[in-house]
């Protein structure tokens, strides 16, 4: 009992539990409990067990966290099929207007903005390089459209999201054919 009575007051201390820790209070939660009668006395096994008890109430008052109004909104729309407000691109939900770039052999997706657009990077092993492709293999990545460099013509960029391949794509050396991506 000695231990209990000197064990108890600082777990409750630490774990932020309150009330007041009276020998009376604590003898009858303590002979109420089956395994510090089953241990044959209050001993160190029933300090633990002691502190349970008295956190069980604390519990309780723990809320389960609010989802957020907007998401709520989202979700009912979405479930609805009044999906203007956002658009799904894998485990991601992005803004209605963004550019969903997800990868077709990694799971991975990323949201761009309309005014990008979407790449992957593929790492090829025996040459040792990462490989920039609008196939939809490896890592998605967002770019500024660039009307010199010829990058604003496919905005989708060969994205999961979007459907198959669509035909005539020429294949990228040191990448798969595109006959043999997954669609």
């Amino acid at each position: 009992m000695a231990l209990v009575r000197r064990l108890l007051p600082l777990l409750l201390l630490a774990t932020g539990a309150r009330g007041e820790l009276d020998d009376a209070t604590l003898a009858e939660e303590l002979s109420a409990d089956e395994e510090c009668l089953a241990g044959g006395g209050f001993e160190g096994e029933c300090s633990l067990n002691m502190l349970q008890q008295r956190l069980r109430p604390r519990a309780a008052e723990v809320r389960a966290p609010q989802e957020s109004v907007a998401m709520t909104q989202i979700a009912a729309e979405a479930e609805a099929g009044e999906g203007s407000a956002s658009l799904q691109c894998g485990a991601a939900l992005c803004a209605a207007d963004s550019i969903c770039c997800q990868s077709r052999d990694i799971n991975a997706a990323l949201c761009c903005a309309p005014f990008s657009v979407c790449y992957f990077s593929a790492y090829n092993y025996e040459a040792g390089v990462r490989i920039l492709n609008q196939l939809g293999l490896g890592s998605p990545r967002c770019y500024a459209c660039n009307e010199k460099e010829d990058g604003c013509k496919n905005r989708q960029g060969g994205s999961k999201y979007y459907g198959p391949l669509p035909p005539g794509t020429k294949d990228v050396e040191g990448l798969p054919p595109v006959a043999e991506i997954p669609q």
